[in-house]
C-alpha cells in the first residue's frame, strides 16, 4: 500500500497538496501530513512536552475544518491520515524517519516555495524531502500570499 508525505505548514493553503495526492489515489493510501520542529534543550520544557498538545496549538479551526471536508470527500481513498512532527535536522535522521514511516511518495509545491513556519523552532522538510531516494510528485501551490481560509477552502472543494 502506498505511504504517501505531504509537508504541511497548517494553513489550509498547505492541504492544496492533500487534495492533489488524493485526486491522485486509485487506491486506498495511507498520508501522513508532517511539520518539522526543533525540540527544545531546556529539560523542564522536556520533562512537559506532549506531542498532541503542540500539534493542537498549531492547528487552526479552519485547518481542523479542510481535513475533516477533504476526509469526508475522499473517504475510499483513505485508509489512514495522520499528522506528525519531524524532530530530526539532519539528512540522514530525515531519511530514517522516511524509511521509519515506509513513506513511498511526496508532493510538494513545484516552485520549490517555502512553506511558512509559525513557530521560531519550526523548519521547512522540502529540502530534506529533495534530497531524499523517494518519488517526488510537484504539485502547483497557491501563490497569493494573503488568502482568505474559507475563500482557499472553498477553492479546495470546487476543484
Amino acid at each position: 500500500m502506498r505511504k504517501i508525505l505531504i509537508p504541511t505548514d497548517f494553513s489550509v493553503n498547505s492541504l492544496t497538496l492533500l487534495k492533489r495526492a488524493l485526486d491522485d489515489c486509485e487506491q486506498k493510501t495511507n498520508i501522513v501530513l508532517v511539520y518539522g520542529a526543533s525540540l527544545s534543550s531546556s529539560i523542564t520544557e522536556l520533562l512537559f512536552y506532549s506531542k498532541d498538545d503542540h500539534l493542537e496549538e498549531l492547528k487552526s479551526e479552519a485547518y481542523n475544518e479542510a481535513i475533516n471536508v477533504l476526509e469526508n470527500k475522499y473517504q475510499e481513498m483513505i485508509n489512514s491520515l495522520t499528522i506528525d512532527i519531524f524532530f530530526g535536522g539532519t539528512k540522514n535522521a530525515f531519511n530514517n524517519f522516511i524509511e521509519g514511516q515506509k513513506i513511498t511518495h511526496a508532493y510538494l509545491p513545484s516552485d520549490g516555495r517555502t512553506m511558512k513556519c509559525k513557530r521560531k523552532n519550526a523548519f521547512n522538510i522540502i529540502p530534506f524531502l529533495k534530497d531524499s531516494d523517494i518519488e517526488i510528485i510537484n504539485v502547483e501551490y497557491p501563490t497569493a500570499m494573503n488568502v482568505v481560509s474559507n475563500s482557499t477552502l472553498a477553492r479546495l472543494l470546487a476543484s
